[in-house]
């Protein structure tokens, strides 16, 4: 799983993308990925599309994996409130053993952020408004304070 590495802020897109791929000597036969969004997320986009999507969890089928192949999925998805998310995914192969149960699940954390949260002070009028008769709308300054350092 790989995720953003620049700042997440609420009400921003995020895509991150899952890579899974066969280490293993045969082909892994009746392959699925399922991608768990926590309740801060909301899914918006899946390349390829996602077969199927049910409350927080995406289920992608890729059918037969040869070995030594790899597949990557793009996701995008929405943030909804501050706090830390962690996205989960894992991978299963329903009819094919494998002896290495370890690499079929990983996580991440994304820190989604509200924007400038107590740094923006109050918007004041800075002059009236004036018709612009080039663009057919009124016009109107305002002073925004940043009060961050």
């Amino acid at each position: 799983m790989a995720v953003p590495t620049a700042p997440v802020y609420v009400n921003d897109r995020m895509t991150y993308s899952l890579l899974v791929s066969n280490l293993g000597p045969s082909t892994a036969t009746n392959v699925f990925l399922t991608n768990t969004l926590p309740a801060g997320f909301t899914f918006k986009t899946a390349s390829p599309p996602q077969q199927s999507f049910s409350a927080q969890t995406l289920r992608f089928k890729l059918g037969n994996v040869a070995n030594q192949a790899a597949t990557t999925f793009k996701v995008t998805v929405q943030a909804n409130s501050a706090g830390t998310n962690g996205l989960a995914a894992s991978v299963a192969a329903t009819d094919t053993t494998d002896p290495d149960l370890s690499n079929n699940t990983v996580a991440s954390n994304v820190v989604v952020s509200d924007f400038l949260t107590n740094q923006l002070v109050v918007v004041t009028n800075d002059a009236t408004q004036t018709f612009n008769p080039q663009i057919g709308l009124m016009e109107q300054g305002i002073l925004l304070s940043n009060a961050s350092p």
